[in-house]
């Protein structure tokens, strides 16, 4: 018997393909329905073209389907668990210690080990990665590092295949040094959004002011998806993106939906506001006319 974090440790640090499939049927009783629980969390933290059949990574075929990732969802999933998370804190402790001892329950048997990213001690700033391999994929890492405030991960498959494990360590570093270099911070705070596009706009059949008269509704946006900040490299720009209603048909209700703005980079959204309605506007109707051709006959 061993404790969980004691498994989580050494298939962290020293890749035991066992203590992977231990975790797996105690969270899941099957190693076949925890990979279930890993492509649905995939699937929810925005990995598009992944999908695990083993909990450790290892070559397999299901049916038609292989086991199967790529380097842009490694890089999500790694960015997920240092920084989204709620468990990033101790992701980071335990991916970052350099050698770790446990033993079994009953104390009798103790156990030692390793960090095998070796990435930890080549650059200042690195806080986490883990390698991999197999027949089919080669030699692989994910890296992260953090410096002033800015995170970069790397992410290399089939890297000195065949024969070269260590061309991780080098090509990490260029990735990095390189990113380092041509990427700057872009703080989103500092893009103010423009008011004047999301001014009033007219309600037609509402009730309000005169007969005959334009009704208007205030519009005001609301912060649905949050990104603090993104790395830019020259020449790139986050553009804001209105897509508002220009007029609104009561009856209308207070929160109701009426555009939406984005910040982009490319095709990617990184913040996102809903532009909702103020208040509550009912539709033109034969008792509200009558009212107000009686206040004027008074």
């Amino acid at each position: 018997k061993f404790r969980m974090k004691d498994l989580i440790y050494a298939m962290m640090l020293e890749s035991f393909n066992d203590c992977a499939v231990v975790i797996a049927e105690q969270v899941a009783g099957t190693t076949e329905h925890f990979s279930k629980l890993m492509n649905d969390y995939a699937n929810k933290i925005g990995c598009k073209d992944t999908f695990f059949i083993t909990p450790n990574g290892l070559d397999a075929q299901k049916d038609s389907q292989f086991h199967h990732t790529t380097a842009e969802d490694l890089a999500r999933i790694m960015r997920y668990c240092i920084k989204e998370s709620p468990k990033a804190d101790q992701f980071l402790k335990i991916t970052g210690e350099a050698e770790y001892t446990f033993t079994d329950v009953s104390g009798k048997y103790a156990y030692h080990c390793y960090n095998h990213n070796a990435f930890l001690k080549m650059m200042d700033g690195a806080v986490s990665g883990k390698t991999g391999f197999t027949g089919n994929a080669g030699y692989c890492y994910v890296g992260a590092l953090e410096q002033n405030g800015k995170t970069y991960i790397v992410a290399l498959l089939a890297c000195g295949w065949p024969n070269n494990r260590t061309y991780k360590w080098s090509d990490t570093r260029k990735l990095m040094e390189y990113g380092l270099a041509a990427y700057e911070r872009c703080d989103l705070d500092d893009i103010a959004l423009d008011g004047s596009r999301f001014a009033p706009v007219p309600v037609e059949h509402a009730q309000g002011g005169r007969i005959g008269e334009q009704v208007y509704m205030k519009l005001h946006a609301v912060l649905k998806k949050d990104l603090s900040h993104v790395l830019l490299r020259e020449g790139e720009q986050v553009t804001v993106e209105y897509r508002i209603a220009q007029k609104l048909s009561a009856p209308v209700k207070k929160g109701s939906c009426a555009g939406v703005i984005y910040y982009k980079l490319g095709g990617m959204v990184l913040r996102e506001y809903q532009v909702e309605t103020t208040e509550d506007m009912e539709k033109l109707d034969f008792e509200w006319c009558l009212r107000q051709v009686l206040k004027l006959a008074v």
